[in-house]
């Protein structure tokens, strides 16, 4: 079972997924920094540079898992919090070419939750 921290962990290993496949050839175009954002960050003027950020705008439960309950406890123990996190996905930069550029390339990476598991066969 996750703990309190779960929310923020799943945004901060985004972050570093999306630092660490963030190719040469582009970083060397249009250096950036990726960072998640909190609503305190977006009050007032806001100069980031060249940023990827996340933000957190919506956390809902699961519709999918919301009453499924789990095999091992036979209904002795409540069935865990299923969380669906909504993230804002945005590029902060001096010119359109690199806010452009750089949101185009993390829209077509590949999430990690969407690798689809070996076979079992």
């Amino acid at each position: 079972m996750a703990n309190l921290l779960a929310a923020h962990s799943v945004g901060s290993s985004l972050i570093a997924y999306l630092r660490n496949s963030y190719p040469d050839d582009l970083r060397a175009r249009h250096p950036a920094d990726f960072r998640l954002l909190s609503s305190g960050e977006l009050v007032g003027p806001v100069d980031f540079g060249t940023l990827l950020s996340l933000y957190l705008y919506r956390v809902t439960q699961s519709e999918h898992l919301r009453n499924v309950q789990r095999r091992t406890d036979a209904g002795e123990a409540p069935a865990p919090l299923a969380i669906d996190l909504h993230y804002l996905l945005t590029v902060w930069a001096d010119s359109a070419v690199a806010e452009h550029t750089i949101l185009g390339w993390a829209m077509r990476l590949r999430p990690l939750a969407y690798f689809e598991p070996e076979d079992a066969a």
